[in-house]
């Protein structure tokens, strides 16, 4: 019982981050609205473990740091089509018309996402530095399913993040 005493205040004193209290915003000039956002992820770091032989054991040191690709899902709307501006963005890497590729000055963003208390408040915000898009998915449609709204799939590579508050 003394065990269970040191942590029954813990839920109480320190409010718990929910994964649905969040937002992801794009540079304003990208037009993307938070409303529309459905699924996120926060960064993801690994570091390499590098083994060094030394006569009968190992001894391991941190190789290089890799900041994993990121996932976002959105809803898709009739008019500030949230398709149309991903492919906008889409365009500044690689345009279909012109078969130009884009330069990083030009497709590579910084986005921020924000992780919010039950009223909407900032309590955790990444920079995320360098992002661009690794994969653009409009989703399945079917006309067997007639209450699925249509969503998009942004898979994104990036530079690095930081972690301000």
């Amino acid at each position: 019982m003394a065990g269970t005493a040191l942590f029954s205040g813990i839920p109480y004193d320190f409010p718990i981050l929910r994964t649905d209290m969040w937002s992801i915003l794009f540079p304003p000039e990208m037009g993307i609205s938070e409303r529309f956002q459905v699924k996120a992820a926060r960064p993801k770091i690994t570091q390499q473990a590098i083994e060094l032989k030394y006569k009968n054991s190992y001894t391991k040191y941190k190789g290089p740091t890799k900041f994993d690709n990121m996932t976002f899902e959105f809803r898709d709307v009739v008019g500030p089509a949230v398709m149309q501006k991903l492919w906008a963005w889409q365009r500044e890497h690689y345009d279909p018309v012109t078969g130009c590729g884009g330069y990083p000055s030009q497709y590579k963003k910084n986005l921020t996402l924000l992780m919010e208390d039950d009223c909407a408040n900032p309590v955790q915000k990444w920079i995320i530095y360098g992002a661009f898009i690794v994969s653009l998915d409009g989703g399945p449609l079917s006309m067997d399913d007639d209450a699925k709204s249509a969503t998009v799939v942004l898979e994104i590579a990036y530079d690095s993040a930081s972690l301000e508050f």
